[in-house]
């Protein structure tokens, strides 16, 4: 499982930065879950949709 959290995905500077994590979750781990958070409060519920 992997929780791609708001802070990365949602700031548009780092977009290139998701991109490389999804890539390299894909890449390293490609059987693994991926969640996207959109904030501090719903980690755990981004995770739970995915499993």
């Amino acid at each position: 499982m992997v929780v791609v959290g708001a802070g990365i995905r949602k700031t548009e500077q780092l977009l290139p930065l998701f991109e490389q994590i999804v890539d390299l979750t894909r890449r390293h781990a490609p059987q693994a879950a991926l969640a996207c958070n959109s904030g501090l409060t719903d980690t755990v519920e981004a995770a739970e949709r995915r499993l």
